[in-house]
């Protein structure tokens, strides 16, 4: 009755249009997930044929935020195939997934925005794991720095209701998390290997960090 098409990428397995055949013939209900890197015509051209398409498209962040926990892809790229997909599959349901956490708080609500102004629904799922990326991480005084981040940008920002009960839930979340020595430790050291690898430099780390400056240090040291 129903298919899906988790991984790996969607549109970068080629044999996927030969499936298609198969999907179209038995009028399968379909869904697709995909990080949103790469669109092709031939993937698209089998999609068109299918009544019942729901494509999901992962996204954390947007600009330097997005390119930063979604390394290497590029934001201007992934929104012009999210239009791609809009327009060439105007029947489909097309929407985004967040995997809402820490590093990406300061920058969700205009990921919201983006959503709201193109039209695209936006599921949020809480990261659970890995552990060293949670909210135990930081300090009692940087999460009330988030917390202050996110109500001030609530009062200017154009979020439905589902949207803003998400927001304060998590703030109200972040006001009871227990800091973790350890899983900081563990962040600090895996995320310095992973600006060293990718030669992310200190400017974008600190646009990315915001507010964290002391967290970022630990890692650019």
């Amino acid at each position: 009755k129903s298919i899906g098409f988790i991984g790996g990428e969607f549109f970068v397995t080629k044999r996927n249009v030969e499936l298609l055949d198969t999907v179209i013939e038995k009028k399968l209900r379909t869904r697709i997930i995909t990080n949103g890197t790469q669109v092709t015509k031939k993937h698209l051209e089998q999609l068109q044929k299918i009544s019942d398409l729901d494509v999901m498209v992962s996204v954390d962040g947007t600009g330097a935020i997005f390119e930063f926990l979604r390394y290497p892809a590029q934001w201007t790229v992934v929104q012009s195939n999210i239009v791609a997909l809009q327009q060439s599959l105007p029947g489909a349901k097309i929407h985004l997934s967040a995997v809402l956490q820490f590093l990406n708080l300061q920058n969700i609500i205009e990921l919201f925005e983006y959503a709201n102004v193109h039209r695209l629904p936006i599921d949020v799922i809480p990261l659970f794991q890995p552990a060293w990326l949670r909210s135990e991480v930081l300090t009692t005084a940087e999460r009330q720095q988030l917390i202050a981040v996110v109500q001030k940008q609530l009062t200017v920002a154009k979020l439905t209701k589902k949207q803003k009960q998400l927001m304060a839930d998590t703030c109200r979340m972040l006001e009871t998390v227990q800091h973790s020595p350890a899983q900081r430790e563990q962040f600090v050291s895996r995320t310095s290997q992973l600006i060293r690898l990718r030669n992310i430099t200190q400017p974008t780390i600190n646009s990315v960090f915001g507010v964290l400056e002391n967290l970022a240090q630990e890692i650019i040291q």
